[in-house]
């Protein structure tokens, strides 16, 4: 599954990225990282939305697969008015390439933390993952 969820991300981001519909398709995306993150993950963690280990665990399995299609959703010129993305996405790549793979790498190490059912180690990913969206949000991302 985490394959075929991948895959269909990075043939709709490269074909939406030709189309100038990359902002669209990195809303799309972004509301999934949310849904999971936060909606699923988050609730159950906070107490709002009952545990359910199954679920918890697919969230996590799903953001990791997510994870790796991150990279395709910026290309050049995707800074139109609808989006939200700040012009140093692209004039300082560098710094904005670290924080995306620092955000990989705190994804999958949810992720394994997840599957080793781990409470402290879940709650110390879930905590470097969250740190690792806001660094994102606040340096490359206009409100």
């Amino acid at each position: 599954m985490r394959q075929l969820i991948l895959a269909t991300i990075l043939s709709g981001a490269t074909l939406f990225a030709h189309a100038d519909d990359a902002t669209e398709l990195r809303q799309g995306y972004f509301k999934l990282i949310k849904y999971e993150f936060g909606d699923v993950m988050g609730a159950m963690l906070q107490k709002k939305r009952p545990m359910d280990q199954a679920r918890f665990a697919e969230a996590a399995i799903r953001l990791d697969a997510l994870a790796g299609a991150i990279d395709e959703l910026f290309p050049e010129g995707s800074d139109g008015p609808d989006s939200r993305a700040k012009a140093q996405i692209w004039s300082d790549s560098a710094e904005f390439n670290r924080v995306l793979t620092t955000w990989q790498s705190k994804v999958s190490a949810l992720n394994s933390a997840v599957q080793s059912q781990d409470p402290s180690a879940i709650g110390a990913a879930f905590k470097a993952t969250a740190a690792s969206c806001k660094e994102c949000h606040n340096n490359f991302r206009s409100e």
